[in-house]
């Protein structure tokens, strides 16, 4: 009998772990979706707008990329840069050489990011830049972070409500064709370009990674067209 009853009260111990386990998962799945929708639907009504960046290669070739944080794509851009996105973009310089530690404000005055690294943060060894986002005139951080890659450009949107950084990593081909040049002690070295787009508000940071692998190359934020789209993608 009280072997019977032991054996009964381990089925139901069983049975109670599961049936616990499944409404723990329900209620985690439940929170976890309006968790989701409330992020997306911060990130949708504070970043707005259409972000345009520029690579440069070492023959002069632009490569015009297109992002738009609310749809969370990136597109290339068909068309030549246009001579007006020098004028759209703000008065107020980006941060770039974090060595320095520079300071860029945004256009309303109300916020400050800064940026600490090295003077080669993409060298093998190297720090990775750290980046800051604070209030003006505070002590108050809203966002901060070491980002895995070099910072070479920033943009504030022009209602002060999020910021662009754009960044860099470089690494060494391994294709056999180019051993030559490693051995020779200059070896073949290509650069991939990520633009960060931080929700100043939420602190929320949302991360694109450009389609191209370029070799000796540069990049540069053009603007911030808000509520625009461009014609000429690919």
């Amino acid at each position: 009998m009280i072997r019977t009853n032991t054996v009964q009260l381990a089925r139901s111990c069983v049975c109670y772990q599961f049936v616990s386990l499944i409404i723990g998962l329900w209620m985690f799945c439940i929170v976890g979706d309006i968790y989701g929708q409330e992020q997306k639907s911060n990130s949708t009504k504070i970043v707005d707008g259409e972000i345009v960046l520029d690579i440069v290669q070492s023959d002069e070739r632009h490569n015009v990329f297109l992002v738009r944080p609310t749809e969370g794509n990136i597109t290339r851009f068909a068309g030549s840069v246009k001579p007006e996105w020098s004028q759209i973009r703000s008065s107020t310089p980006g941060i770039r050489s974090c060595d320095s530690k520079p300071t860029s404000i945004s256009p309303d005055q109300r916020f400050a990011a800064e940026c600490l690294g090295t003077v080669a943060p993409t060298n093998v060894g190297s720090k990775p830049d750290h980046f800051i986002l604070r209030e003006t005139g505070s002590k108050r951080i809203l966002y901060q972070g070491d980002l895995p890659d070099a910072i070479i450009d920033s943009l504030w949107s022009r209602d002060s409500q999020a910021i662009a950084v754009l960044t860099m990593t470089v690494h060494v081909s391994l294709n056999p064709r180019y051993w030559f040049y490693a051995l020779s002690g200059h070896p073949m070295q290509y650069e991939t370009y990520f633009l960060h787009v931080i929700d100043v508000p939420a602190g929320n940071l949302t991360t694109f990674k450009v389609p191209l692998e370029a070799s000796v190359s540069a990049g540069y934020l053009l603007a911030w067209q808000e509520g625009e789209k461009t014609s000429g993608q690919k």
